[in-house]
C-alpha cells in the first residue's frame, strides 16, 4: 500500500512539473515567434523605404528622404483565436542621386498612402558665409495614432454517427487614424538657433482600415 501511494505521489508531481514546464515553454516560444516576426517586418520595411527613396531620387535628380509607417497585427500566442496583437512598424531611408543642382524632397507614407511634404524656400548660409536660396521640405515633428477594433468569434460542434466536427471562426476589423504634424525650421546654418514655424496647413490625417476573417475546422472520428 505504501509503495502504491508513493508511486501515485511521484506521478502527480511529474504531471505538475510537466504542466509548469509546458506552459513556460509555450510562453517562451510565443515570445520568440513574436520577436522574429517584428525583426523580419522591420528589416523588410527598411529595404522597402530604401528602394522607394532610391527610385524617387533617381527620377527627380534629388536628395530624397522617405519614411514609411505601417500598422500590422502580429502573432499573439496567448490571445484569442486569430486576433493577434496590433503594432506599428516604421523605417526611414535617405538617398542622394543627382547631377549638378540637387533639390531636397521628403515623403511620408502611412499604410500605403504617400504624402509628399511641401517645400519652402529659405535663405541658407554655408561655412564660408555665402548666402543662397534653397527649397527645404517641411519636417514631421509629431505623430499621433488612435485605433479601434471589433473582434468576434464563434465556436460550433456538430456530432454525427461517424465523427465530431468542430468549427471555430473569427473576424476582426481594425480602424486606425494617424495624425501627422509638420513644422519648418528657418535657421540659416548651424551657427543660428532653431527658428520653427508651425502652420495649421502642415497637418495630415490618414484613416486606415484592416479586416480579416479566418476559419479553423477539425474532425474527430468516434
Amino acid at each position: 500500500m505504501g509503495l502504491r501511494i508513493g508511486l501515485n505521489r511521484r506521478k502527480s508531481q511529474a504531471s505538475a512539473e510537466m504542466a509548469i514546464f509546458g506552459s513556460l515553454l509555450i510562453f517562451a516560444l510565443g515570445v520568440l515567434i513574436s520577436y522574429g516576426q517584428s525583426l523580419n517586418q522591420q528589416h523588410s520595411l527598411k529595404m522597402e523605404a530604401f528602394r522607394k527613396a532610391l527610385r524617387k531620387a533617381y527620377d527627380a535628380n534629388a536628395s530624397v528622404s522617405y519614411t514609411i509607417l505601417r500598422h500590422k497585427r502580429n502573432v499573439d500566442i496567448q490571445g484569442p483565436f486569430a486576433k493577434g496583437r496590433r503594432g506599428e512598424v516604421n523605417a526611414t531611408s535617405s538617398v542622394m542621386w543627382c547631377r549638378g543642382v540637387c533639390e531636397n524632397q521628403a515623403y511620408y507614407e502611412v499604410d500605403g498612402r504617400e504624402i509628399k511634404l511641401p517645400r519652402i524656400e529659405k535663405e541658407v548660409e554655408d561655412d564660408e558665409g555665402n548666402e543662397s536660396d534653397v527649397k527645404v521640405p517641411v519636417e514631421i515633428y509629431k505623430v499621433e495614432s488612435q485605433s479601434w477594433e471589433d473582434y468576434s468569434s464563434t465556436f460550433t460542434k456538430q456530432e454525427s454517427a461517424e465523427n465530431i466536427t468542430t468549427t471555430e471562426t473569427a473576424s476582426i476589423a481594425d480602424t486606425v487614424v494617424t495624425k501627422l504634424y509638420g513644422r519648418f525650421n528657418w535657421r540659416k546654418s548651424n551657427d543660428y538657433p532653431d527658428d520653427y514655424e508651425y502652420d495649421p496647413a502642415w497637418y495630415w490625417e490618414v484613416t486606415s482600415q484592416y479586416n480579416k476573417e479566418r476559419e479553423r475546422v477539425w474532425v474527430t472520428p468516434h
